[in-house]
């Protein structure tokens, strides 16, 4: 009987630690404010193109915080994929050398281009949203000869490779 009840706890114990995987957006404050574009960070992003662009289209469509001026044709938002250097806090590993542990081996910088998976801009004038598909969702098929697509305010998205 003991047996069995540890068995239940342990399972619950491993149930509960699993957490979600579902994608999830998340702003991100990690680079610079002054650019004038907006930085996000998703979380277990979906591995097709299609899946990514529904994605952020949902997101953007539907959260309160997007910013009114990013609909007015102003401003880029930027997606990368959540990573030890785009982690969702946005506090990234430090490296300068003034900031280098003594004992520990360095910290090595890097570059948070390679987590880059999107990058989206609004035409206000044209009624579309651009998605310029970045990393490993920049993919070629007899359907795309780019990794720009288009979606339009009417619902219509670009055909995509997957």
């Amino acid at each position: 009987m003991k047996g069995i009840k540890v068995t239940c706890l342990g399972a619950l114990l491993l149930l509960i630690g699993c957490g979600d995987d579902s994608p999830s957006i998340h702003k991100w404050q990690g680079v610079a404010e002054d650019t004038g574009n907006y930085v996000y960070v998703i979380r277990n992003p979906p591995k097709t193109q299609s899946g990514l662009v529904s994605l952020i289209v949902s997101y953007i469509k539907n959260d309160p915080d997007t910013p009114s001026d990013f609909l007015e044709d102003e401003h880029s938002i930027f997606f990368y994929k959540e990573s030890s250097v785009t982690p969702i806090n946005g506090e990234r590993p430090k490296a300068s050398w003034w900031e280098q542990p003594f004992t520990d081996p360095a910290i090595k910088y890097k570059e948070i281009d390679a987590q880059e998976i999107a990058t989206i801009r609004y035409f206000k004038d044209k009624k579309r949203l651009t998605v310029f598909l970045q990393g490993e969702y920049r993919r070629h098929c007899s359907m795309r000869t780019d990794s720009i697509v288009d979606v339009y305010d009417n619902g219509k998205i670009d055909p995509l490779c997957d």
